[in-house]
């Protein structure tokens, strides 16, 4: 019944090795897929990883895409990912507030949105933004306050033990 892989048939090792080899298929079977969406130029590169995954050898799957154009890596710190994120998502929530065209608001560089003026009940009625913004908000600042920190700690602005009773 379970034969296929290792283990006895009907054992726990024999369905385990079932079980794997069924979701290895399935994830084939997707990159399969993805490819189908992907631009023709990369489909040629798609026939050589079929025939290399057909002979049922370890299929590195980072090393095929790297070989294409379309799949590029880069190494960063995590450091300068998270300024670059804070970055981002502060100039996101800037455009969607004033996409909703509500200049007298003010988002600061720590995500906080501020009234400019005292609203009045329209203005406050529609400055009302949802949850999801305030969400994104919440998050981008406290992936702003961890950065920070380790930004003043690594420019030597505080010490090791600063910088873990501050987080």
């Amino acid at each position: 019944m379970f034969s296929m892989g290792v283990g006895s048939p009907g054992t726990f090792q024999g369905m385990l090795a079932f079980q794997h080899r069924q979701a290895s298929l399935r994830c084939c079977r997707m990159v399969r897929a993805l490819f189908c969406l992907i631009p023709s130029g990369i489909m040629s590169r798609m026939s050589c990883i079929t025939a290399a995954r057909s002979s049922r050898s370890k299929w590195d799957s980072t090393r095929s895409f790297k070989a294409t154009k379309f799949f590029q890596s880069t190494k960063l710190d995590w450091v300068e990912v998270g300024l670059q994120v804070c970055r981002q998502g502060y100039n996101m929530l800037n455009l969607l507030i004033h996409r909703k065209n509500l200049n007298y608001l003010h988002l600061d560089y720590n995500f906080n949105l501020k009234p400019v003026k005292t609203l009045t009940t329209k203005e406050r009625k529609k400055s009302r933004f949802g949850n999801a913004f305030h969400l994104c908000r919440e998050v981008l600042r406290l992936t702003k306050l961890v950065v920070d920190s380790h930004v003043q700690y690594r420019l030597g602005n505080v010490d090791a033990f600063q910088l873990s009773d501050g987080l």
